[in-house]
């Protein structure tokens, strides 16, 4: 498949920059070199309004190029990032899964390269707290996870490989998220046959 002509970024604090320089999306620029990307993340953006800004933003984007020349990449916060709700975690969890759930939806929808992933190991319920929430898993069990990175988190991943994390913003160093770029990204792209291979 040829590389998109237009990619579009919607995320947190790994998608703005890394911690000493270049975040993961310029890595990726550099890889695909398209005609254009469009980031509209910011640090601390809350999940409510990454899903928000996806749908707007590519429903802008379908009016300029062919959606098989977009790719979309979207990357949550942690799930106790809402704007529009605060309150109990198990209600902010739910919440979070409707906007995964939505997301999906609507790129699969407008048929658009796309790939879902988390910036965080707390953007998804897992272990302990499932099983005391059955409700929550059999919730999150609806979500297809065919379309999200093969990795828990940029942050998880890029730890475990011994780049440092910052304690305040869970981001990591421009030679992890250039590592991540080159392991998980564009690999997973590879696989996909979003793009061409190298």
């Amino acid at each position: 498949m040829v590389n998109p002509k237009l990619i579009i970024v919607v995320g947190s604090d790994p998608c703005v920059s890394a911690t000493d320089g270049p975040s993961w999306v310029q890595y990726l620029t550099d890889h695909l070199q398209p005609e254009k990307v469009i980031n509209l993340s910011e640090c601390n953006l809350s999940n409510d309004i990454i899903g928000r800004r996806v749908i707007f933003s590519v429903m802008e984007s379908i009016k300029q190029y062919d959606r098989s020349d977009i790719l979309v990449c979207v990357m949550w916060n942690r799930m106790d990032s809402l704007e529009s709700y605060k309150g109990e975690l198990e209600k902010q969890i739910l919440s979070n899964i409707d906007h995964y759930l939505k997301t999906d939806w609507f790129l699969k929808m407008m048929g658009v390269r796309f790939f879902l992933s988390n910036s965080s190991i707390y953007c998804r319920p897992h272990g302990y707290f499932l099983e005391k929430h059955p409700e929550i898993e059999k919730y999150i069990g609806l979500v297809d996870w065919e379309h999200w990175l093969d990795s828990n988190s940029i942050q998880m991943w890029t730890s475990l490989r011994g780049h440092k994390i910052d304690e305040k913003t869970k981001n990591t160093t421009t030679k992890g998220h250039k590592e991540f770029t080159e392991k998980v990204i564009i690999s997973w792209l590879e696989f996909r046959g979003y793009i061409k291979s190298t």
